[in-house]
């Protein structure tokens, strides 16, 4: 009896530890090992520079990423410049940050999911997350549109499969997935056209089309909304 109530409390430790680990692994490998920032990073980072200075998207200044990417980039210049660190060891923070978001929110919306509520299962399911962030910081792919689209959109979708299965999910959270995820689905055409496609198939299997009417749909709606009216009252638009 006692043999049994160690076995889950062991598989728990060693389950967490992994996770730590993992992160520790990749925070070293991000800002202890001199890690370049990616070019195109860098190339977007420098239009959020331009940004925070007066300077509008496509007036005053070219860059190739939509308006939202600029804005969002605009964060770590701000931040750089008001704490003197340099910019891209504040965005490899801001990045990291997001990462540990990303697994802990997963795991969160995970506990609500029948087949996927074990610890064991939770591990698995948010080690890709760190494995998947270590291999982009390998490949110099750290920070990119798609790995960053990645990071918020893996916990939206567990939290929109935890709705489907009628979960009680907490207020605050889902709303925060849901303006994370509308920021970032904008940064790319496809991204959208994946999340839509991805929420079309989940409404066709349930017929559940009250779950619509939920936090984080209505937090990403708005996000989508205010960035269309924003181009309204935008110099030069």
């Amino acid at each position: 009896m006692t043999e049994g109530r160690r076995m889950p409390a062991a598989i728990m430790y060693f389950s967490r530890s992994s996770v730590i680990l993992g992160f520790a692994i990749l925070f070293a490998a991000v800002m202890l090992s001199g890690m370049p920032l990616n070019h195109d990073c860098a190339s977007i980072l420098h239009s959020g520079e331009l940004i925070i200075e007066g300077s509008v998207p496509f007036v005053d200044h070219i860059e190739v990423s939509f308006h939202i990417t600029q804005y969002i980039h605009a964060v770590p210049a701000i931040l750089s410049k008001y704490t003197g660190m340099d910019i891209p060891l504040v965005f490899h923070a801001l990045v990291l940050l997001l990462i540990l978001y990303s697994v802990i929110a997963t795991n969160f919306f995970l506990k609500f999911l029948r087949d996927f509520s074990s610890e064991t299962w939770r591990t698995l399911l948010v080690s890709s997350i760190l494995i998947l962030s270590l291999h982009a910081a390998h490949t110099g792919e750290f920070g990119q549109r798609e790995h960053l689209f990645f990071l918020v959109y893996i916990p939206f979708f567990h939290c929109r499969l935890a709705r489907y299965q009628n979960s009680n999910i907490p207020v605050f959270l889902s709303m925060f997935t849901g303006l994370t995820t509308g920021m970032f689905l904008l940064m790319k055409p496809h991204f959208f056209l994946l999340v839509l496609i991805v929420e079309v198939w989940m409404l066709f299997r349930t017929r559940h089309l009250r779950t619509l009417y939920s936090t984080e749909i209505f937090a990403a709606v708005s996000v989508i909304l205010l960035y269309i009216v924003h181009f309204l009252i935008l110099p030069g638009s």
